[in-house]
C-alpha cells in the first residue's frame, strides 16, 4: 500500500525546550522507517515536507503515524496513492463502462 503523508507544519508552537529532543526522535523515526520510504523531502521555506511510503498495509501506515514525534504538533494529511499509469486505465475503463450504459 502506497501513500502520501504530508507535514504541513505546526497546528501550534512546538514547546521551544522540546525542540532538539523531538528534532533527535525525528532523525530516529526516519532511520527506522527509512526502508518503507519511497521519497523523503523537505518544503524549501518554512516548516514541512512530505514523504511517499510503500508499506504493507493501513495497520503499519497507522503505526508509521503514531510513532512520527511531531503527529502531536503538526497538522498531517494522509493519503493513499496509486501508479498514475494505472490510474488512467482504471478511470478509462470506468468511463467507458459508464458510456456504454447510459450511452
Amino acid at each position: 500500500m502506497r501513500a502520501l503523508i504530508v507535514d504541513r507544519g505546526p497546528r501550534f508552537q512546538t514547546p521551544p525546550e522540546h525542540l532538539l529532543a523531538l528534532w533527535d526522535e525525528f532523525a530516529q523515526w526516519r532511520n527506522r522507517w527509512r526502508e518503507k520510504m519511497e521519497s523523503f523531502q523537505f518544503f524549501v521555506a518554512g516548516w514541512g515536507g512530505f514523504a511517499v511510503v510503500d508499506v504493507t498495509d493501513e495497520t503499519e501506515l497507522q503505526k508509521m503515524i503514531l510513532e512520527y514525534p511531531f503527529s502531536s504538533f503538526s497538522e498531517l494529511d494522509v493519503r493513499p496513492i496509486m501508479d498514475g499509469d494505472e490510474a488512467l486505465k482504471l478511470w478509462r475503463a470506468t468511463l467507458q463502462q459508464r458510456e456504454d450504459m447510459f450511452g
